[in-house]
């Protein structure tokens, strides 16, 4: 092997180097950035009731940590009135366990209480799960 041969396998080693530690700092950096945002997001929620930041929070939580959503949306919903919050709610305490027949008693009053209250407030997703609901019943 000759040191030109040499030359070029250390430099494309170094740039394969370059390139992976230059994506997982950046990783690192966007998931900071990430969870600073959401950070801010929350505050917004909490403190004012934003509700251009319930939706983003609500976006990412609807696809990573759906669990998280229910204490924002239940401040946005009882703090804030927020019609959308009340039927998050519902969809948080009945979604994680994929139908109200599997709840406790008091988990599905909760949940029919917050939905009553969304379709209450005209929220037409709301109408058409109450309407699923009686039909099945």
């Amino acid at each position: 092997m000759n040191t030109i041969d040499l030359i070029k396998k250390i430099s494309v080693i170094c740039c394969l180097l370059l390139v992976i530690l230059s994506c997982r700092r950046k990783y690192v950096l966007n998931d900071n950035v990430f969870y600073r945002t959401n950070f801010a997001l929350e505050k917004l929620i909490i403190e004012k009731g934003d509700t251009s930041a319930y939706k983003k929070l609500s976006e990412y939580y609807l696809t990573e940590h759906r669990e998280k959503l229910l204490s924002y949306s239940l401040i946005m919903a009882n703090k804030y009135h927020y019609t959308p919050a009340y039927y998050d709610v519902y969809e948080r305490i009945v979604g994680s366990h994929k139908c109200l027949d599997s709840l406790d008693i008091r988990s599905k009053l909760i949940a029919m209480d917050y939905l009553h209250d969304a379709v209450g407030l005209g929220y037409l997703p709301a109408k058409r799960a109450l309407k699923i609901i009686e039909f099945e019943n």
